[in-house]
């Protein structure tokens, strides 16, 4: 009994530490888990699914139509020899003068009639003005936009997941700076309350020290506010069945290395918003096509077998076969105006595309220069922080021995704080500007 009871503890430590330890994802893993369950994903791929069966749906225009038809009536018969239709009034104010034989006859024509139907309707379109062919190149277009839309979407949960990433990551670091900066806020603290209550302080330095306690303790509450706002952040992006308090992020908020290629023709060229853009110019040159081909005739030919009798199943056949031509002489003007609006929206895709390569050329000179600034920007930070620190142990050393007066003192214990507040701040807008730099660029998680 006692051997179960020890087993059964154990698997229960197990299952407890593998479940924890499952919840602590990098950044891979939390883009793995994104590209399953993010709706803005889910709704891109929906898009691009729709736009296949589009285009499946535009070959119908190559394929015949077949049509079967099945009728089954039947309609009372109530006429006279001659043809006229009997009144039954009249019918019975006549019936003195006739003959047996009359009625006989007359009851032989009336009674119901059946009637059953079979059809088969079939249609080929020989020629329709180039519509099928544009309709078709229109919805391959119009695939390759969806596609590149979807690849975009990509690239954007990946930058802000990235963004969010490193913000978790941040607040993290930071609530653990604040503990530590209150932690050696009461140090110091002790220190001048030690020398205040041996004479050699004045109470407004002690106050002052108390002050700063107060203060620490306000920044790491807000710290640890922060990073819930920032996990919050993160659920947004992954899914919102997922307990941002279960959530445990591993990695490091480290400096980005600066690019070494600038290849921006290709970048440009390659990127799915540009690439979307240049796929609606050749939808909207298709749309184009599709108007004028109101201007064209349309040529069809059908075929329609059918049979009818007055008993199941028919046999007398019927068959029909015929060349169909149209032309549309004049509807107002509508043909006339939807071809110069289609030309418009081909005109305005062009203009659409060029603005969108502009833009992208832009973007990527100034997420590089700011990459670059935000990585020179960490190295001088890691030396005013190196500096700093070497500074507040002289200072602290010096001030304990009455060589330094807590004025001074306390300048340098502020400086030693700003400068490790700056420089994770300044790994986190490096990491930033990295996330946006590798949006810009056209490179996901997944591409690296």
């Amino acid at each position: 009994m006692a051997k179960n009871s020890v087993r059964f503890y154990c698997l229960f430590l197990f299952a407890i530490s593998h479940s924890l330890g499952a919840e602590s994802k990098d950044l891979l893993d939390l883009w793995h888990h994104a590209l399953h369950y993010n709706p803005d994903l889910a709704y891109s791929k929906a898009e691009y699914e729709r736009a296949i069966y589009e285009n499946e749906k535009s070959y119908a225009g190559f394929l015949p139509t077949v049509t079967a038809q099945a009728s089954a009536r039947q309609s009372s018969r109530n006429f006279t020899g001659s043809g006229t239709v009997n009144d039954p009034n009249s019918a019975a104010n006549q019936a003195q003068g006739q003959s047996s034989g009359q009625e006989a006859g007359s009851s032989s024509n009336s009674g119901a009639v059946n009637r059953y139907s079979l059809g088969l309707t079939t249609n080929q379109n020989i020629f329709a003005g180039f519509k099928d062919r544009s309709t078709l190149d229109k919805t391959e277009a119009l695939i390759v936009v969806a596609k590149q839309t979807l690849e975009d979407t990509k690239l954007r949960i990946s930058y802000e997941l990235r963004v969010a990433y490193s913000q978790v990551l941040y607040s993290k670091n930071l609530t653990a700076l604040t503990e530590e900066i209150l932690d050696r806020r009461k140090k110091n603290r002790n220190l001048v309350k030690l020398r205040y209550e041996g004479g050699r302080e004045h109470k407004g330095s002690y106050l002052m020290s108390e002050a700063a306690v107060k203060q620490a303790e306000y920044d790491l509450e807000q710290a640890t506010r922060t990073e819930e706002v920032n996990l919050a952040e993160l659920k947004r992006i992954l899914t919102s069945s997922i307990d941002q308090k279960k959530i445990q992020i591993s990695g490091n908020l480290l400096k980005p290395t600066p690019p070494k290629e600038t290849k921006w023709e290709e970048w440009v060229a390659n990127h799915p918003q540009l690439m979307a853009e240049q796929a609606k110019v050749k939808a909207a040159l298709a749309g184009v096509s599709v108007a004028e081909s109101r201007f064209y005739p349309d040529v069809s030919i059908s075929a329609t077998m059918t049979r009818q009798d007055d008993v199941w199943l028919p046999k007398p056949r019927n068959y029909s076969f015929g060349l169909n031509f149209s032309y549309p002489i004049f509807n107002g003007g509508t043909d006339y105006y939807n071809v110069k609006i289609a030309r418009t929206e081909h005109e305005k895709s062009i203009h659409q595309r060029d603005i969108k390569k502009n833009q992208l050329e832009y973007s990527l000179e100034q997420s590089y220069q700011a990459l670059r600034n935000a990585i020179d920007n960490v190295d001088v930070l890691e030396n005013y922080y190196q500096a700093a620190e070497v500074r507040a142990k002289i200072a602290r050393s010096q001030y304990s021995n009455g060589l330094l007066s807590f004025e001074n003192w306390d300048i340098i214990e502020n400086d030693l704080i700003n400068r490790e507040k700056n420089l994770l701040s300044g790994k986190r807008d490096a990491n930033l500007a990295d996330a946006t730099w590798l949006r810009n660029i056209g490179k996901s998680i997944s591409d690296e």
